[in-house]
């Protein structure tokens, strides 16, 4: 028996009004990893657990995993992109960073000396350079200059032969992090309490502020977003608040990424693939990364299937429920029609949204008005409708088209094929 229709749409008419009214409560969740919140549409897992006090982070060619240890005497570790141990350097003093050069070879930012580990597997190494005070971090920029940072605040630069200029290449209120800034060519560096600055160092070694973190949070890495889901904002580690932050590069502006850490480092992207967060206190590596849903595909009739893109009307769409698709569960206010969005009523604001079955399949379907703006973007001899349910899963789907010229109307004939399945 089909079931009350007058209800049925009372029910959803309601449920897209109180969607549009309101907004989640929160934008972070409960990830796979206890304690650790992460925004929405992203995951966290324990890569490796178990280590010393891991604080460094860099990737080499393979990808696999170069870590650092914040204490007194201890190894670099390399990991494999699963967490697996695959090799240790020598011992070194408070060899807190690490990254890799153009070669390959791995730099080793210890307490007062620049190591080159040439293979982890035969634990050869070499000293590049020495005489500094208490190293905090290590980065490879343009053209294979190595900086150091130091936790007077100091940057120096190094060169391949292990040469160190004369004057500090930049100096900043407190050591941090540092981390290439691809933007720009120059550096991405952060400083401890009581500045807590995220600054943007040019390749002539100019400092800008790009934005203040709250007092004594102890921004302890900054690094620019690997693309993709991540954007391209610039994400920072909160040591004494246990958070990671984006952060607007023009603006400054800043917003919660994730949370429940115990003393979160150092970062470092997997491209658009994830980011890698040491949690030093807990001795263990978080990788973070996107959830993709796969999109549900929706069929859909547009009527007439003979158009004409700049008429300045209302083009009707019928999407189709099924099994996959509860057409309750859409938001609307998201889908788009190669350029076209949903029409809204004149007085009410309300969205050109209407339920019934079309078919006999008694699921039930959405008429949708979008709006002929003149603004089509499609191409071809089809028109795709894209958008997401009211959980963001995102939904597709495709209808055969002709464009009819300005002027033109469609025949009669050209009104679509039939509303049943």
């Amino acid at each position: 028996m089909r079931p009350n229709r007058t209800i049925q749409f009372a029910l959803l008419s309601l449920i897209i009004t109180l969607a549009t009214l309101s907004q989640v409560a929160s934008d972070t969740h409960e990830s796979s990893v206890p304690g650790i919140e992460v925004l929405d549409g992203f995951d966290a897992e324990v890569v490796s657990e178990g280590l010393w006090a891991p604080f460094g982070l860099a990737l080499d060619a393979d990808n696999s995993i170069l870590v650092g240890s914040n204490c007194e005497m201890c190894p670099a570790l390399r990991l494999s992109h699963d967490g697996l141990l695959t090799g240790a350097s020598n011992w070194i003093v408070d060899p807190d960073g690490v990254a890799v050069d153009s070669s390959g070879t791995v730099l080793v930012a210890g307490d007062q000396t620049v190591t080159l580990m040439n293979s982890f597997a035969s634990g050869v190494d070499q000293t590049l350079a020495d005489g500094f005070s208490n190293l905090n971090d290590i980065v490879v920029g343009n053209g294979g200059a190595i900086f150091v940072y130091d936790s007077n605040g100091e940057i120096w630069q190094i060169s391949s032969a292990g040469d160190v200029g004369s004057a500090p290449f930049a100096i900043t209120a407190s050591g941090g992090g540092i981390s290439h800034d691809p933007l720009t060519g120059g550096l991405l560096v952060t400083t401890g309490p009581p500045s807590d600055l995220v600054l943007a160092i040019s390749p002539g070694g100019t400092a800008t502020e790009i934005a203040a973190m709250p007092a004594f949070s102890n921004p302890a890495d900054a690094a620019q977003g690997g693309g993709g889901h991540f954007g391209d904002s610039i994400y920072v580690t909160l040591l004494n608040t246990g958070e990671i932050v984006t952060v607007d590069r023009e603006s400054g502006d800043s917003s919660l990424f994730a949370r429940g850490f115990s003393t979160p480092a150092r970062l470092v992207f997997e491209g658009e693939h994830g980011v890698l967060v040491s949690d030093l206190t807990a001795g263990r590596i978080i990788r973070i990364f996107p959830v993709v849903t796969e999109s549900i595909q929706a069929q859909i009739d547009i009527r007439p299937s003979c158009i004409n893109p700049k008429g300045h009307g209302s083009l009707p769409v019928v999407i189709f429920g099924s099994p996959d698709l509860d057409v309750g569960a859409i938001d609307f206010a998201s889908l788009d029609l190669e350029g076209f969005s949903v029409k809204a009523r004149p007085r009410s604001g309300g969205l050109m949204v209407h339920f019934e079955f079309v078919n006999d399949d008694d699921l039930l379907d959405a008429l949708v008005q979008f709006e002929d703006n003149g603004h089509w973007t499609g191409t071809g001899g089809t028109a795709t409708l894209t958008g997401m349910l009211l959980d963001e899963t995102p939904i597709e789907g495709t209808d055969s088209i002709c464009i009819v010229p300005h002027g033109v109307k469609p025949s009669p004939q050209s009104r679509g094929r039939s509303a049943s399945r």
